[in-house]
């Protein structure tokens, strides 16, 4: 069964001009500016774990330690192992991704990444079509990367889609997929022939 256990997130940042429109990674790396400033510019980090500033309450300012160094989730390459945190900043949920070794317990990793068959400008196909369309693409690419038939597998599907605003306004295309546990325990080390 697939699942889309994450979710993507608005990109955000950009004006749609053309630079982000030639350049989706130059959106992505605005959108982390955008959302550090969000934190108060307060994610901090040691190459291991990252300190993001947190205001859940007008009065609470206690740090919030995780694993793994922030990153934008439409910069995540092949390959990479990631995880996401959901958390409340100023009562509105906000999710915080970071990268982070293989070797470290992890709650997925990116299979492949290729582009939505639509050209600039065109308008959003929606929620509903897109991740159907992700989904259907990723199963393609899971066995040859997992080695492992994805019915029998211990990994579930997820994807990363573009939305209607990062689609429409700056012509990013790119949908990543990627594996998570079935049983939702962390994964630990590189599921890339895995067989899992």
């Amino acid at each position: 069964m697939m699942t889309t256990g994450l979710t993507a997130v608005a990109c955000g940042g950009g004006d749609g001009s053309d630079d982000f429109v030639r350049d989706p990674a130059a959106a992505a790396a605005a959108a982390l500016d955008a959302a550090a400033a969000e934190f108060d510019g307060s994610v901090t980090g040691d190459g291991t774990t990252s300190t993001v500033a947190q205001q859940n309450q007008p009065n609470d300012t206690t740090p919030l330690t995780i694993p793994g160094i922030v990153i934008n989730e439409y910069l995540l390459a092949v390959n990479e192992c990631f995880d996401r945190v959901e958390r409340l900043n100023r009562g509105v949920v906000s999710t915080v991704t970071t990268r982070l070794p293989c070797d470290f317990p992890h709650q997925a990793q990116v299979f492949s990444r290729f582009a939505y068959p639509a050209d600039h400008p065109s308008f959003y196909p929606g929620d509903d079509i897109m991740e159907d369309y992700a989904l259907a693409a990723c199963y393609v690419y899971f066995e040859p990367w997992v080695d492992s038939v994805y019915e029998t597998s211990a990994l579930n599907i997820g994807a990363i889609t573009p939305n209607r605003n990062n689609f429409e306004e700056q012509g990013y295309r790119f949908i990543q997929c990627y594996v998570e546990r079935a049983d939702g325990e962390p994964l630990v080390g590189d599921a890339r022939g895995s067989g899992l």
